[in-house]
């Protein structure tokens, strides 16, 4: 049986599994990830899962695909996963169980959630509803190291105006009527002197 084990709530003297906030104008993803490998070969997947707007509740948004994890080697992935500040770390085990999911801390505040199963994108662990049940590992920290990169952000798409053609109206041009006869000149009678 496959196994996820989460990072809920990391120490403030460890490095934390939770993605902190991007330098502004950019945007993480994971681009590496490992885990160490235990007494014999096995695969393991990264998982991430983010906070539902239920206090204390997760939600699994992504899943790697399964890396082969040699007995005591610690080989690196190579993924590429968008990540939001806030999202949280998991490793999922394939069903032998080879690769350890957690290790024990002296963090009081390193906290691990284990999920027995197999959820799936848009399932859920913790708080009220959630669509998996879990239980707590106090001192513990998930057996998974990820390297974090930036990237720009990608600007908002601008759409073009709609634009209506203008058609111009023609004006008629008033015709100018000639008289059929040029008009008189007045003649200015000259008075004579007397």
């Amino acid at each position: 049986m496959t196994c996820t084990v989460i990072e809920f709530g990391s120490d403030p003297a460890d490095v934390p599994y939770t993605v902190p906030a991007a330098p502004s104008g950019e945007a993480w993803a994971i681009t590496s990830w490992s885990a160490r490998g235990g007494t014999s070969d096995g695969t393991a997947a990264l998982e991430l899962w983010r906070p539902t707007s239920t206090v204390g509740q997760f939600q699994l948004v992504s899943i790697s695909p399964f890396a082969t994890i040699p007995a005591g080697a610690v080989p690196s992935a190579t993924v590429d996963i968008p990540v939001q500040p806030g999202d949280v770390l998991g490793l999922k085990s394939d069903a032998t169980g080879n690769v350890p999911l957690s290790y024990i801390a002296g963090g009081v505040n390193d906290v691990t959630v284990l999920v027995t199963g197999d959820p799936a994108p848009g399932d859920t662990v913790g708080g009220a509803g959630a669509t998996w049940g879990s239980g707590a590992g106090n001192f513990s920290r998930i057996n998974l190291s990820a390297t974090l990169s930036t990237r720009a952000l990608s600007p908002p798409a601008v759409t073009p105006p709609v634009t209506t053609p203008v058609t111009k109206k023609k004006c008629k041009k008033k015709k100018k009527r000639h008289a059929s006869t040029a008009k008189k000149k007045k003649k200015c009678k000259k008075k004579r002197k007397k």
